[in-house]
């Protein structure tokens, strides 16, 4: 692996973001949810990583159902 031990933490922590925005979450529940100490800083790492921010890839991806 490549990857730093932090770096593989906040991949799994996005993975986990982008399964719980699939779902419908709030943004402000996905970022608490997954560790983050605030909404904006959520949205940074999330858009640093994923090339958009949570409410485009919410949008963008199909709705998963429970």
């Amino acid at each position: 692996l490549d990857m730093t031990v932090v770096e593989y933490i906040t991949a799994f922590r996005i993975q986990k973001a982008k399964s719980l925005l699939r779902r419908g979450a709030r943004i402000s529940d996905v970022a608490e949810s997954c560790g983050f100490s605030s909404d904006s800083y959520f949205t940074k790492v999330f858009r640093d990583s994923t090339g958009q921010t949570p409410a485009a890839f919410r949008v963008s991806e199909p709705r998963e159902i429970e």
